[in-house]
């Protein structure tokens, strides 16, 4: 089997690839003025316990103010700080911490899932991924191939709306209304009401039958199959198995219905071994 892992090659953990400083006492190869003005901001707030305003941040850095001013700002929109109720203070969120645990997360029920896919792809000849939940998105976080069958693969770290995939539909049919709310309302302008009242119906047919088929978009022949991991406890939803079909014409009875039982059998498998 052909395996790939998104935290796998992580290049500031596993690998130099002459784009890191060496430690030396000569000044650093590289600079990111901008990246460390943001850094020195988190770092600052991060040592006290109160919220600060902008002059305070200034003058602790040893700054002008109106040259926090903008970074405060995009920290803020990305959700790394937030303001104090009384709105002329900032502190930092937990949203780095959040990362680190949604990584932690990732690998732990990756570890687990691996052999269940492996046995997946034995059992069916087809390859599968593992996506993520991430914002208003999906991220393929491990991936399986079959090493003998021809099959569509979809690279690592690749990217997808949720409302637009097989797997970030079954994620959506299992997660809380307000994950439901947010992706609609991130994608309101290109949606339709028509295209919501379809998306909720999607979501519904899933809920009844446990797993989603969909035939792509893109290309004529290729269905995508996906099947969520769901909590045991909450009963909600981050993650979804996907494996793609390629309508072969040597074989063009590939029985989707079979194979969608087969993946939501795996994903069962790997939701009651994972939330215990």
């Amino acid at each position: 089997m052909a395996i790939d892992a998104l935290f796998g090659m992580l290049p500031w953990e596993e690998a130099d690839y002459g784009m890191t400083a060496k430690s030396s006492s000569t000044a650093p190869k590289y600079t990111a003025p901008a990246l460390e003005k943001g850094l020195d901001i988190i770092e600052f707030l991060a040592g006290y316990s109160e919220p600060r305003n902008t002059k305070e941040i200034a003058q602790g850095l040893n700054r002008s103010r109106s040259e926090i001013f903008r970074m405060i700002c995009v920290l803020e929109r990305r959700g790394y700080l937030e303001k104090a109720p009384n709105g002329d203070t900032y502190e930092i969120t937990d949203k780095l911490f959040s990362l680190r645990r949604k990584r932690s997360f990732a690998e732990q029920i990756a570890e687990i899932a691996l052999a269940k896919m492996e046995s997946f792809c034995q059992a069916t000849g087809l390859s599968c991924h593992l996506s993520l939940r991430t914002g208003n998105e999906i991220i393929v976080i491990l991936r399986v191939e079959h090493p003998e069958n021809l099959n569509v693969s979809v690279p690592i770290g690749h990217r997808r709306r949720l409302i637009d995939s097989p797997s970030g539909c079954c994620i959506l049919a299992y997660s809380d209304p307000s994950v439901l709310e947010a992706a609609i309302e991130g994608n309101r302008s290109s949606l339709a009401k028509k295209d919501i009242a379809a998306l909720e119906q999607r979501l519904a047919q899933i809920r009844k039958v446990g797993y989603a088929v969909v035939e792509d978009s893109f290309a004529v022949g290729v269905s995508g199959i996906s099947a969520p991991i769901v909590n045991q406890v909450t009963g909600r939803c981050d993650l979804a198995l996907t494996t793609t079909i390629l309508q072969k014409v040597s074989d063009p009875s590939t029985d989707l219905k079979h194979v969608a039982g087969e993946l939501a059998r795996t994903a069962r498998e790997v939701s009651q071994e994972h939330y215990v």
